[in-house]
């Protein structure tokens, strides 16, 4: 065993790792850019600059994860300055390796009748696999997880929990119907299409993992009186599923208020433990474009409210009378 493998890592320690082995390793399994993000919960843009080498060192557990989803050993995708077999030869190196390499004799005539079979073998197996998977309908379910209230103007997260019937990586489509001039500003994984007429937002996924989390920030409309309630509907889709019949289930009403969304139970303060809820997602949200500093600066002032001119937030206790509701 080397001196790197003997060398403790906890998750939090940070490696480097080779880039273009990460993008070689993955094309050679014919896997994207997308289904790498999903498996680890990260952002596509993440994983192109780990492959671009825009970030020059990784947490060690997302290298053990990233080896997970390639299904190889870790160390492989470290940068060590070393030869690795399963990674891509530096150029000018492969006709060099061509040259230098002697000419092989043919194959026995038993080795060759032994390949054959047992390529005979494989297709008949996979043919065997494809006629189950054709006949096997994916159970799925989505359950929806809203704010209790927002401000008019104010955007908000929404997750969405997507969970599979079965053991085996699934593929779905989900659509949300928002409400009337609500819009989306960002998914995780970023939205398929969006139809302006109906305001129905789609993505396409995939994952390996159940539960699976779908997340999406919303704005809304400045134009909203407090006191209103409006709803979010939405239905979702697997494969091999013969059509839309699961609707997304949960949260569907969310309160137009002048209360930020962290404070849940609107008393104007963020306390410990509403800052705590919001920071236990506080990378998703960050990749979303929540604004956590906000947050932060209202819980550490100890109160806010709410200054319908500007139609924004002013930090710091109110005094009585001056906050409008």
């Amino acid at each position: 065993m080397s001196d790197k493998d003997q060398t403790p890592r906890s998750p939090a320690t940070r490696v480097s790792v080779n880039g273009d082995k990460i993008k070689y390793i993955r094309e050679s399994k014919v896997l994207t850019q997308l289904y790498v993000a999903n498996y680890l919960g990260v952002t596509t843009d993440t994983v192109s600059r780990w492959e671009n080498g825009r970030y020059p060192t990784v947490k060690w557990e997302n290298v053990e994860k990233l080896a997970e989803a390639l299904e190889i050993d870790p160390d492989e995708l470290l940068d060590s300055g070393t030869a690795d077999s399963g990674a891509k030869p530096p150029r000018g190196e492969t006709a060099n390796r061509k040259t230098m390499q002697p000419s092989k004799p043919g194959l026995p005539l038993k080795l060759f009748i032994a390949l054959v079979l047992s390529a005979i073998f494989a297709l008949l197996a996979g043919i065997v696999y494809l006629n189950r998977s054709a006949n096997r309908i994916t159970e799925i379910s989505a359950t929806r997880f809203l704010p209790e209230h927002i401000a008019p103007g104010q955007p908000f997260p929404v997750v969405v929990r997507v969970v599979s019937g079965g053991d085996e990586p699934f593929t779905f489509i989900m659509e949300e119907k928002l409400p009337e001039k609500f819009t989306v500003i960002r998914g995780l994984p970023e939205v398929a299409s969006i139809d302006p007429q109906s305001n129905t937002v789609k993505w396409i996924s995939n994952s390996r993992h159940s539960p699976f989390f779908l997340a999406y920030l919303v704005q809304t409309p400045a134009d909203l009186q407090s006191a209103a309630t409006i709803s979010f509907t939405g239905r979702i889709k697997a494969d091999n599923a013969p059509r839309f019949e699961q609707k997304v289930l949960g949260d569907s009403l969310l309160a137009i208020s002048n209360y930020h969304w962290v404070d849940t139970d609107s008393d104007g303060v963020i306390d410990d433990e509403e800052i705590l809820t919001a920071f236990s997602s506080a990378d998703v949200l960050q990749d979303l474009g929540v604004d956590m500093d906000l947050i932060r600066k209202i819980w550490s002032a100890g109160g806010y409210g709410w200054d319908e001119k500007t139609g924004q937030y002013r930090i710091g206790k109110q005094k009585e009378g001056t906050d409008e509701d």
